[in-house]
């Protein structure tokens, strides 16, 4: 890895617009975006595979805890959380109908998300 200053084109297995991803570790990342969409990588980004959401919400955001925990947010107050690095995913109540748009983590238990 050489910290971003080379970049290649990857395949994803989708044609929904992705709109934020987030690498738990150096090897495990997950993409969100359009219509629920959520992708999952265990090997860096170089290869990709779809994971069922749950949601046809439009995800607009991505955040890691810690290696195992991530969170995606997005329309409607939709907020999605895995516990497994991205394999599996369930709701939780956000308290509100506005789009989650950022969100922060400091670990596994405190995300802070703005509308």
């Amino acid at each position: 890895m050489d910290r971003g200053h080379t970049w290649v084109a990857c395949r994803v297995p989708t044609t929904n617009d992705l709109a934020s991803v987030a690498f738990l570790d150096e090897s495990t990342g997950i993409a969100a975006g359009a219509t629920g969409v959520i992708l999952q990588t265990i090997d860096g980004g170089r290869n990709w595979r779809a994971i069922p959401s749950g949601t046809l919400a439009d995800l607009y955001c991505v955040v890691g805890g810690d290696a195992a925990a991530a969170f995606a947010m997005g329309a409607g107050g939709v907020i999605l959380c895995t516990h497994d690095g991205g394999s599996s995913w369930q709701q939780s109540e956000s308290g509100t109908a506005a789009a989650i748009i950022a969100a922060d983590c400091q670990g596994a238990d405190l995300v802070c998300a703005a509308t």
